[in-house]
């Protein structure tokens, strides 16, 4: 019996230590699986994290794009109101030299027919003249002859 016995206390310190064998290799498994699970729940956090990154990024870049092309454009617009203003400007000067030009010609039109007019009106006057002398001279003669 003291066999027995000591075979059943060998076969229960067997069956306790494949137990604690058991655990261990459980134990093992379990903190594997922990650390695995660790690893990937920070391994989707961080590529969170960068997606958060990017995406920020982007839109920051996307703003400051925008902005610049809101720049861009104002600037366009500024040249084209300045150019505009120029041409306008030039415009109106050349429309001002124009009416100076229209303006001389017209007064030396307006003077060269006065002055026509006056040397029309002198040979009016000479030529009436001219009349009245040769009337005066015919009722000079005719007095004269009578």
């Amino acid at each position: 019996m003291r066999n027995e016995m000591e075979a059943f206390v060998a076969s229960e310190e067997q069956a306790r230590r494949d137990r604690e064998q058991v655990e261990q290799v459980v134990s093992k498994v379990q903190a594997e699986d922990e650390r695995r699970q660790r690893e990937q729940r920070q391994a989707r956090e961080n590529a969170s994290k960068e997606l958060r990154k990017f995406q920020a990024e982007r839109e920051h870049e996307l703003l400051a794009k925008r902005e610049e092309e809101r720049r861009q454009e104002a600037e366009a617009a500024r040249f084209a109101r300045a150019q505009a203003a120029r041409e306008e400007a030039v415009q109106a000067r050349k429309a001002e030299e124009q009416a100076a030009r229209d303006s001389a010609y017209q007064s030396i039109v307006e003077e060269e027919e006065r002055k026509r007019r006056e040397r029309e009106e002198e040979e009016h006057l000479r030529w009436l003249l001219v009349e009245e002398e040769e009337e005066r001279k015919r009722l000079d003669a005719m007095a004269a002859d009578r």
